[in-house]
């Protein structure tokens, strides 16, 4: 995660959750080797984007790395977390919203689905694959 606006914000809900016993770590913005090592370690990858995020990289990178998905319903935040077990989507930032997330929080990574059908989707070789049908039809 980078250094936007709400930062701060979540800084302080760290703080409040952390009194509940639900570890969040704010990394700020962060090299590749660090941010690999950080998913390698996590349950969940986390995208609270309020924009319509059309290629949502981070979710693709956690995935590969064993997360599950926690992000908003709509766009490719939403495609992509219906490919896996376990996702879930919130539909806005409401209370009411925050709390369904903390009910179905499981750290139990061995239900994700596999991440094969995810691979044949979003793979650098599925990629070229696909750019390659394109320059040969």
């Amino acid at each position: 995660m980078g250094k936007g606006p709400y930062f701060n914000d979540l800084e302080k809900l760290v703080d409040i959750l952390k009194a509940q016993n639900i570890t969040i770590v704010l990394h700020g913005l962060q090299k590749f080797e660090i941010v690999k090592s950080i998913f390698e370690n996590s349950t969940y990858v986390l995208l609270p984007s309020l924009c319509y995020e059309n290629a949502p990289l981070t979710l693709i990178e956690g995935v590969f790395a064993g997360c599950k998905i926690l992000t908003m319903n709509y766009g490719g935040m939403a495609e992509i977390a219906n490919k896996l077990d376990d996702s879930i989507l919130m539909d806005d930032f409401s209370s009411t919203s925050i709390q369904m997330v903390l009910e179905k929080l499981n750290t139990n990574k061995e239900k994700q689905a596999t991440l094969n059908d995810f691979y044949l989707d979003y793979s650098n070789d599925s990629y070229i694959s696909k750019v390659e049908k394109l320059f040969h039809n």
